[in-house]
């Protein structure tokens, strides 16, 4: 018998797929724990939009305000001792006169005022704002709205309205109505002496601002 060499090979077969490497891998879930922060950072941020939203809606009512309602006013008397009439380009003089001290509550540098009627026997003053904001100028028009009117025997005005480039801004501008008060104070008595002089009325019209005064005689 002859001799050989055996050469053949064993069949491998491939190796049957364990059952951690055939299952897919399925993430754990997350829990809920993991998930708070981000809610939480959420509501806050919603809470701090809320928030400063309702806190300048307050400043905008409180602080610049819109429209106030006019006064109850008498106009002037033609029969009354004495009527005095500002004009208003004669106002516009005095206003630019003295628009530093006019001016103060309103922030920046004011010019170009101008007084002028505006209808309801109310009389408007406009002008030019200039604010520098950050090193940035910027200018804003304002319109202030007035109505004239008499308590105490003495004519004073009210700001019915105010806005600054389009901005209500009646209330941070009041104050401006004590120095319009300070312009309109006219005292009879040292052109004519002898009488007790009151305001009796004040109305605004196309050609300005009328002053009624009684006299008493002091004797």
């Amino acid at each position: 018998m002859s001799s050989y060499d055996d050469t053949t090979q064993p069949i491998q077969r491939p190796a049957a797929p364990s059952p951690a490497s055939s299952s897919p891998k399925v993430s754990a879930p997350r829990s809920p724990k993991a998930r708070r922060p981000l809610g939480c950072l959420l509501l806050t941020f919603l809470l701090g939009v809320l928030v400063g939203a309702v806190g300048l809606a307050v400043f905008a009512v409180w602080f610049l305000g819109g429209d106030r309602p006019p006064v109850t006013q008498t106009p002037a008397n033609r029969k009354d001792a004495i009527v005095v009439q500002f004009n208003y380009p004669f106002l516009s003089q005095i206003l630019t006169k003295n628009i530093d001290a006019a001016a103060s509550e309103l922030p920046g540098q004011v010019s170009n005022a101008q007084v002028s009627y505006q209808q309801n026997n109310q009389f408007a003053i406009t002008g030019d704002d200039q604010i520098t904001i950050f090193g940035f100028q910027t200018t804003k028009h304002f319109t202030l709205v007035m109505q004239p009117y008499v308590q105490d025997c003495k004519v004073q005005v009210r700001m019915i309205h105010a806005d600054m480039g389009g901005i209500p801004a009646t209330n941070f501008a009041a104050d401006f109505e004590g120095k319009v008060n300070t312009y309109l104070q006219v005292d009879p008595a040292r052109l004519l002496p002898g009488f007790t002089y009151c305001a009796t009325g004040a109305s605004a019209d196309e050609n300005g601002i009328k002053v009624s005064y009684s006299a008493k005689s002091l004797s």
